[in-house]
Order: structure tokens, then C-alpha cells, then sequence
């Protein structure tokens, strides 16, 4: 299974590290982790990536152009089968996937959050 994550970021570039390194501590592999900057002031660092080079990508909107707009950026840019989204100030457990991706079991469910 292919998972991928992505985090929308605006002015919140505070709490970045910990929340990537929450998504790399993940019980269940990550493929990629996508950050969208949504014009953040400053812009978010490219410093970012050095946590996890090879899986962490930094994309810029050039105006702020809101989480809906760039949800949808990130979606477009995640490769996975499935897709994590979190917040840029939610530091999740190393056991969130695996809880969340239980329900999938059931061919009726097509979202899970928590």
C-alpha cells in the first residue's frame, strides 16, 4: 500500500518539524509528504526537507490562496493509493494510520478521520 501525506501550511511554520516528524514516525510507511506553503510571512524554509529528504517536498502558492484551493493542490500532487491529511499544528500518534486504516476493510467506507 502507497500512502501519502500532505500538510497545508500558513503562518504556522512553527510547528512544522514536529508535525513531519510525527507523520515519519508513522508505524506505517509514508511514500511522501507533501507540504503546500500557502504564502506564508515568512515563506515556510526549505530547512523543512532536511528531516527526510528523499520523502518531503515543499510547494509555494505565490498569494494566499486558502485551504480549500490548496487541499485540492496537494491532492493533485500526492502519488499514494491512499491519502493523509494533517493539520500544520496536529502532532498525530505513531499509531494513527494503522487505527484509521482498519476501516477500510469495509467496502463502504471512502473516508476516515479523527
Amino acid at each position: 500500500m502507497k500512502m501519502s501525506a500532505y500538510v497545508i501550511v500558513y503562518n504556522s511554520q512553527q510547528y512544522l518539524p514536529s508535525v513531519l516528524q510525527s507523520i515519519l514516525d508513522q508505524d506505517i510507511d509514508i511514500l511522501e509528504i507533501v507540504i503546500i506553503d500557502d504564502a506564508s510571512d515568512p515563506p515556510v524554509s526549505s530547512n523543512c526537507l532536511k528531516l527526510c529528504p528523499e520523502k518531503i517536498s515543499l510547494h509555494r502558492n505565490n498569494q494566499n490562496m486558502g485551504r480549500g484551493y490548496s487541499r485540492n493542490k496537494a491532492m493533485k500532487l500526492c502519488k499514494g493509493e491512499f491519502v493523509l491529511c494533517v493539520d500544520s499544528t496536529n502532532i498525530i500518534e505513531n499509531q494513527f494510520l494503522r487505527k484509521l486504516l482498519k476501516h477500510f476493510s469495509d467496502s463502504s467506507v471512502a473516508c476516515v478521520y479523527g
